[in-house]
């Protein structure tokens, strides 16, 4: 479908929506498509918004998105280097680079973390993130209770947090200074 066709579809809904959400897998692999969508649906006075794991380099933007998207929201799985490695098969330099340019120009819309009890520092990652956020009020930060469904195997063993501990999570990053802070 090209971005044209995908607008036509769209248009169809255009009562009912103020933009649109790309997510994946990772929408980012495919820059020439989002930059030609964003730009048409900027025409169309719709705004867009990028889900993203952090792997398109917003510090550079080679693709020129960022001036045509309403913002990103941005996975970050783990805080210390070897454990997002452990997670994701690849360091964290990148991402955390992603976070701190998106902060800068201010397309950061929401950040996210995924809490898995015992695969790593959900605690130290999501109070680094909340010190982070301090100076951004207007940036979400989104925590996530892990959920078996539909994970890959390797996934299946691990317990979804308690309520209570996502609550005690929630009170962490308001306390190290996130001002919008949600729980899943």
């Amino acid at each position: 479908m090209s971005p044209e066709e995908l607008l036509r579809e769209l248009s169809k809904n255009r009562p009912f929506i103020r933009g649109v959400t790309v997510s994946g897998g990772e929408c980012t692999l495919y820059p020439a498509f989002l930059r030609e969508l964003a730009a048409l649906l900027l025409s169309e006075g719709l705004e867009l918004l990028l889900d993203s794991n952090g792997s398109y380099d917003f510090s550079e933007d080679p693709a020129g998105l960022l001036p045509l998207l309403s913002g990103v929201m941005l996975d970050l799985k783990a805080w210390k280097r070897e454990e997002h490695e452990k997670v994701t098969g690849t360091g964290n330099e990148e991402v955390l680079g992603n976070l701190r340019a998106l902060l800068q120009c201010g397309k950061l819309y929401e950040l996210r973390t995924v809490v898995v009890p015992g695969l790593f520092d959900y605690e130290g990652c999501i109070r680094e993130c909340a010190r982070m956020l301090r100076p951004y009020p207007e940036v979400r930060y989104k925590i996530i209770a892990f959920r078996k469904n539909g994970v890959r195997a390797e996934y299946r063993d691990f317990e979804s947090p308690t309520e209570e501990e996502m609550s005690r999570l929630l009170e962490i990053a308001k306390s190290e200074g996130a001002a919008k802070v949600l729980t899943l």
